[in-house]
């Protein structure tokens, strides 16, 4: 579980009483950290979260300073234990079908670099290890170590790494599970920092904050806005708010942290509506769309499964012109992200399938929605996308060396008014496109 610092550090500020000097943007803190030092934070922390929780660790965490080159090998090592890279190139080619990324991004590389500015701190659970990074401050380390050693006692309780691999396929049950564990983490550093102000020092703060802002402005909001929304919606759905702020100073209960680790929400919709998943009477569970295929064309091939949820379709909807990066110049403005919209509600399952030839690619996505109202706003949005997909279909097919290569994308209703598909194709030669559209069926329960 990896602690990125705009999150945390903004976090920090806004629980922070209002003048607390702090040094000039130019100013660098000279920051030396040895491993007795680390260790004797960590223990101390340790005990204050477990008082915070109510609950033991079942054993001592193991804590180490990290350098930069280590954290790259640990964020290269962690993909290839849990991405095989045919899956980490199917969701590549599907963010881009999608207009999600450029048709020219290393979605990876991008990725990569996203995180090394941004990483303060990780736990890695294989190896039941904190790691600290060395140039984190040590006025403004305790916030970072306290998340991390939630994570510690998460992963003790609960073997975090079981569940993610057990949703690696699912990336919206996926993404939900990351809301509890980084809401969890963010939820336990917080009300720590609420406790132990008189600790930190915002000495280089801004300094920080100027050096993160490039590739933060620079990454898709495909990368950043999932991230943030782990930290920051997480800890509003662990404390039953609707709204981000009152996630931010509320407490959320051991219990309540529990239920959502061993009932774990659904969807990503039961955690940007947590009505959906905390209240019986307006609880929302997904339903079940599947995608069957029959005889495909010559060698076309499965490449991917997935849904979307709504926070996928969330991004999906938004119009490429407000897909801008994130902004933290202030601090305040992360807390007005929203990380869903009219388009995405109402969502009620989704299924797609992502198969391929060479470098040809075909992609349907069956939608299903509340009501017919819902499937409706969806669609229209969809419609008005349609070229920017088009497009991008387009430019991904020019790469084809078959010349009859088709690429395009089509909306419709299903055989019900609640049900949207979307079929987007790239470089798809002419005789292989009814086939392909033919070959795919679902069902929805």
């Amino acid at each position: 579980m990896m602690n990125t610092l705009p999150v945390c550090a903004a976090l920090a500020v806004l629980l922070l009483p209002t003048g607390i000097p702090t040094q000039d943007a130019g100013t660098v803190q000279e920051v030396v950290w040895d491993q007795a030092d680390l260790e004797a934070l960590a223990k101390r922390i340790e005990a204050d979260i477990e008082q915070l929780r109510g609950q033991p660790f079942r054993e001592p965490v193991a804590v180490r300073v990290a350098g930069r080159e280590e954290l790259i090998d640990y964020m290269k090592r962690r993909t290839e234990e849990t991405d095989p890279p045919e899956k980490i190139a199917a969701d590549e080619r599907v963010a881009k079908m999608l207009a999600l990324i450029p048709p020219e991004m290393d979605l990876m590389a991008t990725a990569y670099r996203l995180l090394e500015d941004q990483v303060a701190g990780f736990y890695d659970p294989p190896s039941k290890t904190f790691f600290l990074m060395e140039t984190m401050p040590k006025g403004f380390a305790g916030p970072i170590v306290a998340h991390e050693l939630v994570h510690a006692l998460d992963d003790q309780l609960y073997d975090l790494d079981t569940t993610m691999n057990e949703l690696a396929d699912h990336s919206d049950r996926l993404q939900a599970y990351r809301f509890v564990v980084e809401g969890s983490g963010t939820a336990g550093g917080n009300l720590w920092t609420m406790q132990h102000m008189d600790e930190i020092d915002l000495s280089g703060y801004q300094e920080m904050m100027d050096a993160q802002q490039a590739s933060m402005a620079e990454a898709p909001a495909a990368l950043w806005k999932p991230l943030l929304a782990a930290y920051l919606q997480g800890a509003a759905f662990l404390t039953r708010s609707e709204g981000v702020l009152a996630g931010q100073t509320a407490a959320a209960s051991t219990e309540d942290i529990a239920r959502a680790f061993r009932e774990r929400p659904l969807s990503t919709e039961q955690v940007l509506h947590p009505r959906k998943y905390w209240d019986p009477d307006q609880r929302d569970d997904p339903q079940e769309v599947t995608l069957e295929l029959g005889e495909l064309p010559d060698g076309w091939e499965l490449q991917r499964r997935d849904t979307l949820g709504e926070l996928g379709l969330a991004l999906a909807t938004t119009p490429p012109a407000e897909r801008t990066g994130l902004d933290l110049s202030n601090p305040m403005a992360l807390l007005a992200i929203a990380y869903t919209n009219t388009a995405a509600e109402g969502w009620d399952g989704d299924s797609l399938v992502l198969l391929g030839k060479g470098g040809a690619s075909w992609l349907r996505l069956v939608t299903v929605w509340d009501s017919e109202r819902d499937a409706g706003e969806f669609y229209a949005v969809m419609q008005g996308l349609l070229p920017s997909l088009e497009q991008a279909c387009e430019t991904l097919g020019e790469a084809s060396e078959e010349r009859r290569a088709r690429s395009g994308a089509e909306l419709a209703y299903g055989a019900r008014r609640d049900v949207v598909e979307l079929t987007l194709w790239a470089g798809v030669e002419r005789r292989d496109l009814r086939g392909l559209g033919t070959a795919v069926s679902y069902r929805v329960e």
